[in-house]
């Protein structure tokens, strides 16, 4: 997520995007329309340092917390600089 803020905010698909939202219009399904399946995959990410496991698997995994997540990852990028 950090690596996209630098960019900022793209608005060359609004145009696009509004035509889509008044084409559906406020009662409609988004999900299966062209604009929407163009271009959901580059629009969502998953953070890296969240735990996606199912409960069972994550606690047979040693119930690694996010907190301790981010201390290590963040340790090393601490020592890199």
């Amino acid at each position: 997520m950090m690596a996209k803020y630098p960019a900022g905010v793209n608005f060359d698909r609004l145009e696009e995007g509004m035509d889509a939202m008044r084409r559906i219009g406020p009662s409609g399904h988004y999900v299966g329309d062209a604009f929407t399946l163009k271009y959901f995959q580059d629009a969502f990410f998953a953070p890296e340092l969240l735990n996606y496991e199912p409960y069972e698997q994550w606690s047979a995994n040693g119930r690694k917390d996010p907190a301790g997540s981010c201390r290590r990852e963040g340790g090393g990028t601490l020592k890199a600089i």
